[in-house]
């Protein structure tokens, strides 16, 4: 008997839909169930021209794939978002109030990025990737929204959400570096897997 794998991906919260989008559609198109859910295939209409046994089968497997794509998604969101979807009878309405509610381009939504990029700090142990990927991921959220940041105050950004301002004595160091990151992520669309792969802990030896 073959095994049944299961793929499981991190929950949906207020800040991961991007992330969590992508996988989700993934796993959509993956059980055959995307094109229900993008709107793309309809339900059958019912009419009476056309009664046919095969007619009726046809809404019947549009239905069940209407009902398992839906409880995939609802099963990816986490508890806290639930309330979000209350009253979304199929699984493309779901899928629409999803997008309106997380992928909203308002004043709001862009007052809400500048803020977490505004308080964005690095935290001890944490490594200086996944701080910069975290950084950048919401500097690339605000650039679709055409919110240009000015680079010289990104990099002040960046530098203080590193916390070493007051920690350690190598400042110039720390800003070139940090003016490094801006001009790499902007011109060269910035390779975390590649370079600036040092952790929080290396910095205690610039001292």
């Amino acid at each position: 008997m073959a095994s049944q794998h299961t793929v499981r991906i991190e929950p949906l919260g207020k800040d991961n839909f991007d992330t969590w989008r992508i996988q989700m559609e993934a796993l959509l198109v993956k059980s055959d169930s995307w094109s229900v859910v993008s709107g793309e295939s309809v339900k059958p209409e019912a009419t009476a021209e056309d009664a046919s046994a095969a007619a009726a089968a046809a809404r019947t497997a549009w239905e069940r794939t209407d009902r398992t794509a839906k409880s995939d998604i609802i099963l990816a969101i986490s508890p806290s978002e639930l309330k979000l979807i209350k009253g979304c009878e199929t699984s493309h309405a779901l899928w629409q109030r999803l997008q309106a509610t997380y992928q909203s381009a308002g004043p709001a939504r862009k007052a809400s990025l500048l803020k977490k990029l505004t308080l964005h700090r690095m935290t001890d142990g944490e490594e200086i990737r996944d701080h910069l990927r975290g950084f950048f991921d919401t500097v690339d959220k605000l650039g679709e929204m055409e919110v240009e940041i000015n680079p010289d105050l990104l990099t002040i950004m960046l530098l203080y959400s590193l916390r070493l301002v007051n920690n350690y004595h190598s400042e110039n160091f720390i800003l070139n570096w940090s003016i490094s990151v801006v001009k790499s992520n902007q011109v060269f669309n910035f390779n975390l897997d590649l370079t600036y792969s040092l952790s929080f802990s290396s910095f205690k030896n610039l001292k």
